[in-house]
């Protein structure tokens, strides 16, 4: 991967997740030539210094990996939850990368966007992504034309991983507090907590089992979006009434989020992305049998993440014809770097 490449022949792609950022350096020929990682570095998630200090950390690593000139670096694409403008931020990032050699500019795309180019080459179709967030986006012509959700924790993402997890903790607290049915979540929100030590102890003052100011405090002692982390503990209970609940819940609202994107739109592959929607645990399937023959005969089309999609945004900005070839070649030397 030390191969010396022409000057000015390589981009740094970077997913700016909620729980992790990634970042694949790319040769204008479409391969992969190191990786870096680093924690949260969505914006939306955690403090601009934090973030910013993931991505510089993440791109370093994969030119790092690859033995690179940081100065070969032509342009490194972010994308990251909304793809907004936020030039402080930015500049935040493009200043931290020039200190250590990297000068080239620094440009933003919508995670959503970058999600759908992980799963194909064509410029039109869909994507749903449901991760921390959740939106949907009709992709036509390489953009994204129509977006739908993707309204933040306070005001929509509808099916998101924190819509899930504070649906899990507010059903733990009503288990304990006595307003709603039992369910095996409890156990495992007490024990994600940390709090087992406290299942037998009582408040002296209101008689509430202890849990429940504790889980308070601990739900309200961090960003709201952190709730996200608990939504997995759905899965590991999938016989349980309040789980399937929560499930049938989120896979009936993000089927309405993705048909507000596909409604009058042409035919085009529906691509998935986000924790929620790529793993085994069956929510995507959930969300298939909502939809039914809305979907095209591929169904749902998952990618693992935005990375890809970002080195795919980067080569097109830069005048690359990024073919069905181009990115088959990009898709298996991005998942060679992985391991």
């Amino acid at each position: 991967m030390g191969e010396r490449l022409p000057e000015g022949t390589l981009v740094l792609a970077v997913d700016a997740g909620g729980t992790s950022c990634r970042t694949a350096l790319v040769d204008f020929g479409g391969t992969c030539r190191g990786l870096g990682l680093a924690g949260s570095a969505n914006p939306l998630a955690t403090d601009d210094g934090d973030a910013a200090a993931a991505i510089v950390t993440s791109a370093l690593g994969a030119v790092d990996m690859a033995g690179a000139d940081p100065a070969d670096v032509r342009l490194v694409l972010l994308a990251a939850a909304g793809g907004g403008h936020r030039p402080a931020f930015m500049q935040m990032i493009s200043t931290s990368l020039g200190l250590r050699g990297v000068h080239a500019p620094v440009a933003m795309e919508a995670d959503g966007l970058a999600a759908f180019c992980s799963g194909t080459h064509l410029g039109h179709g869909y994507v749903l992504v449901a991760g921390t967030g959740a939106v949907a986006h009709r992709v036509e012509g390489g953009r994204s034309i129509r977006s739908v959700d993707g309204l933040g924790w306070l005001l929509g993402d509808i099916g998101s991983g924190f819509w899930v997890g504070q649906r899990v903790v507010r059903a733990v607290l009503a288990d304990l507090d006595g307003t709603g049915p039992s369910t095996g979540l409890t156990p495992l929100l007490v024990s994600a907590m940390g709090l087992q030590h406290l299942v037998d102890e009582r408040d002296a003052l209101n008689g509430r089992p202890r849990l429940v100011h504790e889980i308070g405090i601990t739900s309200y002692s961090e960003l709201p979006v952190r709730l996200a982390r608990y939504a997995s503990l759905v899965f590991a209970v999938p016989e349980d009434e309040v789980a399937r609940e929560i499930l049938d819940e989120a896979a009936a609202g993000l089927a309405v989020t993705l048909r507000a994107a596909l409604a009058d739109g042409a035919p085009g592959p529906v691509v998935v992305a986000g924790g929620l929607l790529t793993g085994a645990h069956g929510l995507r399937q959930r969300l298939e049998r909502v939809l039914g023959d809305e979907l095209p005969p591929e169904g749902l089309v998952p990618v693992v993440d935005g990375l890809v999609g970002s080195a795919v945004l980067a080569l097109r900005r830069l005048g690359v014809d990024v073919d069905a070839a181009v990115f088959e070649r990009l898709t298996h030397s991005v998942a060679a770097c992985r391991g």
